[in-house]
């Protein structure tokens, strides 16, 4: 609270008084603040709201210091004010990690000492910089013109008085340059370098802001106080500094958090200690990135502007970006082994927004309220930082339960969090959006396409949007089948069932399977061909009978366990007519492909449900969709099994709330099979016909991956799933073209 609470008085003391007595009361309120905090631990005692005053001192006092050293910064580099305010800011954001890896290596485990090293360190640094905070004359100085527009001014030298001045002071007008433009032509003035920097008054400043008041418009431009809140620009960046700071403080305060839950998740046995370790490695990786983000964009701000002629806030651009893709990487990622994306994108992010951040007010609003200014910006990191942890709290404490030793923990891993970074990444995509705005370039690019021709408007540009859209459908399609739940599997723990496993596709993956070294489990009614590797087992198994299958499911349960993931393979398919069919044919076919996948998921699920922990996998068929001349029963059981699947799905869900057991279903063509192999030597076969061993790869990858999903083998063939939505004479001059398939 001290430091961004008092940023209003703490700027407009720098403003008005100077920097050199701000740097002087910073160094004083830190050893008031620190040094009766130390007291207090190592004695044992102290009043609370007297401790309260120290913590509220020791941010008063670092935020006087930081406003005095970025204000000088800012007025003696005026041409390089990116680089030169990313410096102290950048050594502010690393001085927590610098304080707390001293502490370590010089006394671990002594907090009475780290105390003392902060109250002594902070005050004392702070206090010898006071000797050498000075704020110093320019000379003549042309730069290059920046931005959208030129700007030139008289370059005769010009001798101004302190009289002189202080009406050039009174004369500053509320002129707002672009944002991020660059400084025009400078004019020199002649002053002691020994004049006060203490006056009572701040002609003298001012005489010193003076020396460089042609050379930047920042320098004719003074809007603060109730002005600025009248000023659009100010509120662009107000919601700008708002949205972003409330990400990083949020990523910031609770990357432990993350870190916790997810390793408790992977491995509940993980020893505590080494999640300390790796909670502090996380804050240590926000600073780092943070400290090299302040530097990146200060110094690259400068290159937009003086090399480029670009504005500074494509930096803020950029940030907003990285800021939303470290969101969306902590929506997924749930080994926490790759959680270092998550602190290293948002360290970054953070210092590239608090690195430009500065100058930009600067320049947008005048460098003579800068301090001021800055303290009203730093009020938004108050508000949106308060509300983003308030959520992560909430979300949080809402997956957790109390332990034992009257603590919350969580054990659900990447679910303990995720909402709150589905709120954090809107957040970043808003204030992607606001930077945007903020841009002249972008906005004549936006302008321009508006008045771009019908016909250019829909060539490559759209292509690339639609195939990103496309790109966003698909990660969003995942998500929500997965019930925005992470799981993990283990493969060499995990059991598999497979029906229909000694013939076709379903010999093939329990091979496959066992060769991984993952035990299966292969259902059939005969046995298969060839010995099975050592890791797979065969039961003899009347699908179709529920007495058959509760022996040999029970029978699986005591030599093996219950099985994690199940898939539904078998399968029956009669080459003929309706009225070809026999009554016997066309109840085994229903009983085979879609009454056994009822028996099956009786049988199995229940475990599944009980651990939260499972998948079932259907083999369907591009039949469940199209129906075809005599295959009319094979066609309806396929698009049972496609209703009973979408169903399961949404019972898992809404009935048992199991959302970590996954449901997918396959819906493949023709595949060369002996029954297919016997029709198409007839040369009665006529589509696309799919080999064996691709399928059975793309169906055990999908189930490796521990995704719920929807596959269509080729993936071409998914526009079938939209067929009953196409006008009636398109359905069926598409199903017309499949009639001759099997057809004598």
């Amino acid at each position: 609270m001290g430091m961004y609470a008092m940023g209003i008085p703490v700027g407009i003391f720098v403003d008005n008084k100077g920097p050199r007595p701000a740097v002087l009361a910073g160094a004083l309120l830190l050893g008031v603040g620190y040094f009766p905090l130390r007291q207090a631990y190592v004695s044992g005692e102290g009043s609370l709201a007297m401790l309260c005053f120290n913590a509220v001192c020791t941010g008063f006092g670092s935020c006087s210091a930081f406003a005095a050293a970025v204000k000088v910064s800012a007025l003696n580099w005026p041409h390089h004010r990116g680089t030169a305010t990313a410096f102290p800011l950048a050594a502010f954001g690393l001085s927590a990690f610098f304080f707390s890896a001293f502490a370590q290596i010089a006394f671990e485990g002594n907090t009475g000492d780290f105390l003392l090293l902060l109250a002594a360190g902070t005050s004392g640094i702070i206090f010898v910089s006071f000797f050498f905070m000075h704020i110093y004359p320019h000379s003549a100085y042309s730069s290059v013109p920046t931005g959208d527009s030129l700007s030139s001014t008289d370059s005769n030298p010009l001798t101004r008085t302190r009289s002189q001045d202080a009406k050039h002071a009174n004369r500053r007008v509320s002129q707002e340059p672009e944002f991020g433009a660059a400084a025009p032509v400078t004019v020199p003035i002649e002053i002691s370098e020994t004049s006060s920097l203490l006056s009572s008054n701040a002609s003298v400043q001012d005489d010193l802001e003076g020396n460089v008041a042609h050379k930047d418009p920042s320098q004719h431009v003074d809007i603060r106080g109730l002005r600025l809140f009248m000023n659009t620009k100010f509120w662009f960046l107000f919601a700008l500094m708002g949205l972003l700071s409330g990400i990083g403080l949020m990523t910031i305060n609770n990357i432990g958090n993350d870190a916790t839950a997810l390793w408790r998740h992977y491995d509940p046995n993980t020893d505590p200690t080494y999640i300390t370790k790796r909670r502090a490695m996380h804050v240590s990786i926000l600073s780092i990135c943070s400290f090299f983000g302040r530097l990146l964009s200060g110094v690259g701000s400068d290159i937009l502007v003086r090399r480029l002629h670009a504005s500074r806030t494509w930096c803020l651009t950029l940030g907003s970006a990285i800021f939303a893709i470290a969101q969306l990487l902590a929506l997924f990622i749930s080994d926490p082994h790759y959680l270092f994306l998550v602190s290293s994108l948002c360290g970054l992010a953070y210092g590239f927004l608090f690195g430009v951040f500065p100058s930009i007010v600067a320049e947008v609003f005048g460098i003579h309220g800068l301090s001021t200014n800055w303290g009203f910006m730093t009020l938004a990191p108050v508000l949106s930082g308060n509300i983003f942890n308030l959520f992560y709290g909430a979300v949080f404490d809402a997956h957790s339960v109390i332990d034992k030793n009257g603590d919350r923990v969580c054990d659900q891993g990447l679910e303990c969090y995720r909402n709150a970074y589905v709120v954090t990444l809107f957040s970043g995509l808003a204030a992607l959006v606001v930077s945007l705005s903020l841009q002249p370039l972008a906005i004549k690019l936006v302008m321009a396409w508006i008045n771009t021709p019908r016909s250019v408007k829909l060539s490559l540009p759209t292509i690339l949007a639609l195939l990103s859209l496309r790109k966003v459908s698909g990660v969003l399609s995942q998500a929500v089948l997965n019930n925005f739940v992470s799981d993990r599997y283990v493969w060499s723990q995990e059991l598999v069932v497979v029906t229909g496993g000694s013939g076709g596709l379903g010999d093939l993956l329990v091979r496959k399977l066992a060769s991984r070294g993952i035990k299966v489990i292969s259902l059939d009614v005969v046995p298969p061909r060839t010995p099975l590797p050592s890791r797979a087992f065969f039961y003899e198994a009347d699908i179709t009978s529920a007495a058959n299958l509760a022996k040999v499911a029970q029978a699986i349960r005591e030599q093996h366990g219950d099985p994690t993931v199940l898939v539904n393979n078998a399968g029956v398919m009669k080459i003929k007519t309706m009225l070809a069919e026999t009554e016997e044919e066309i109840r085994q076919v229903f009983d085979v492909n879609v009454i056994a996948n009822f028996l099956l998921i009786k049988e199995f699920l229940p475990a599944m449900i009980k651990r939260n922990h499972g998948h079932i996998v259907t083999i369907a068929s591009l039949a469940s969709y199209i129906t075809g001349v005599q295959n009319v029963d094979y066609s309806c059981s396929k698009a049972g099994a496609l209703a009973l699947h979408e169903g399961l799905a949404q019972e898992l869900r809404h009935a048992y709330n199991a959302k970590k057991v996954r449901t997918s279903i396959v819906h493949p063509t023709y595949i060369r099979t002996a029954l297919i192999d016997k029709v198409h030597g007839q040369g009665k076969f006529k589509p696309l016909l799919l080999e064996p061993e691709p399928v059975v790869e793309t169906i055990m990858n999908h189930i490796l991956s521990g995704n719920s999903g929807q596959i269509f083998l080729p993936g071409r063939y998914s526009i079938g799933s939209q067929l009953r939505g196409f006008p009636s004479w398109l359905q069926e001059l598409i199903r017309g073209t499949q009639q001759g398939v099997l057809a004598h």
